[in-house]
């Protein structure tokens, strides 16, 4: 939640810069993104028994998603602090690019574990930060996990606790990778059962 709110802080100041007060967010940021914080988040990692899998698939997919936005926004400050924050970018590709493959199964349910959503924001990362080696070994797991889904039980969602569609956020996913015909075929058997216009 603290990424996703640093990431939705940079969205408005990039998107909205006359409608927010944009220098108290400049200024928070600046905070949050000195040197000595980031270095204390990625010593946090590199503990010994934190393991790889802390924070993983959904805050690690946020932190993606904040320096891919700080990639696209003009603010001077923004390249300083995306500077600060490549050590632990790179150690989160690391530690995603060596889970990836291990992979057996996709985790399908509608809350922070869920793959579909997370593999959606390391996607658009891959493609900002042109990281071209992640994003096919991302495709590739994409494709394995995926490629052969059919019938997805939209009708049962949402369950009592999802803020996340299983089905909807694995769709999604498959559009970015799949060709539209490829795609459209696809999708005509994972959801069958939706309205055809």
């Amino acid at each position: 939640s603290s990424v996703h709110g640093h990431w939705l802080l940079t969205r408005l100041a990039s998107e909205h810069p006359d409608t927010v007060d944009y220098q108290t967010i400049v200024k928070s940021l600046e905070i949050s993104f000195s040197k000595s914080n980031i270095d204390a988040e990625l010593a946090y990692f590199n503990r010994p028994n934190t393991g790889t899998s802390f924070e993983r698939p959904y805050g690690l997919a946020w932190f993606l998603q904040l320096t891919s936005e700080l990639r696209e926004w003009q603010e001077p400050k923004a390249k300083q602090w995306l500077n600060t924050l490549q050590p632990l970018e790179e150690k989160i590709v690391a530690n995603l690019s060596a889970w990836l493959p291990k992979l057996s199964f996709p985790i399908r349910g509608g809350e922070h574990s869920q793959t579909a959503f997370a593999f959606g924001l390391m996607l658009d990362w891959s493609q900002t930060a042109n990281d071209q080696e992640f994003g096919q070994l991302l495709k590739n797991t994409i494709s394995r996990l995926y490629a052969d889904d059919k019938n997805c039980p939209l009708a049962y969602e949402p369950s009592g606790q999802d803020f996340l569609s299983p089905c909807i956020a694995e769709a999604d996913l498959m559009r970015r990778v799949l060709s539209k015909p490829k795609f459209t075929l696809w999708l005509s058997t994972f959801l069958p059962n939706i309205p055809n216009n």
